[in-house]
């Protein structure tokens, strides 16, 4: 069964398609968790819509958004996808992943780059860093608890 389930998480990410919540094995790694954050991400680009981004993570979730102050909860972190994903094109790219978990949590921290187009039509690329922590609800469901990202210091 794990395997089949491994295998149909492999095929949406091939065909490109977005999963509406993290799948419920416990066996999942934290880079398939990640993974499904940014497709599902870069799938709602241009649409203004944050449903999608806002239902991986828990109702009580915490986001430390790269663009914007504090926002705690699903209304607040979806009216943040909302405007993040009126940008045509965005996208994340990672360059660098670091990742671990016992039991019912997960955890990520790295380097990425969002990339998308402005409202003048120019391309942009934010350097950012990043902090996932997922944990495992009571129906098996795996979501964001905290995520923490912030622009990377210029030197």
């Amino acid at each position: 069964m794990r395997s089949i389930r491994l295998a149909l998480v492999a095929l949406f990410a091939i065909a490109g398609l977005t999963l509406t919540a993290a799948p419920a094995n416990a066996a999942i790694s934290s880079r398939t968790l990640y993974d499904t954050w940014t497709s599902t991400l870069a799938a709602s680009a241009g649409s203004c819509d944050g449903a999608d981004s806002a239902a991986l993570y828990r109702g009580r979730g915490v986001l430390l958004a790269t663009f914007t102050d504090e926002v705690i909860g699903r209304d607040a972190i979806e009216g943040y996808f909302d405007s993040l994903n009126c940008y045509e094109n965005l996208r994340v790219t990672t360059q660098s992943f670091a990742s671990g978990g016992v039991r019912g949590t997960r955890w990520a921290s790295g380097l990425y780059t969002f990339h998308y187009t402005d409202a003048n039509g120019k391309a942009v690329k934010a350097p950012a860093r990043f902090t996932f922590v997922w944990e495992k609800n009571n129906r098996g469901r795996w979501l964001i608890s905290t995520h923490h990202s912030s622009l990377r210091p210029q030197n």
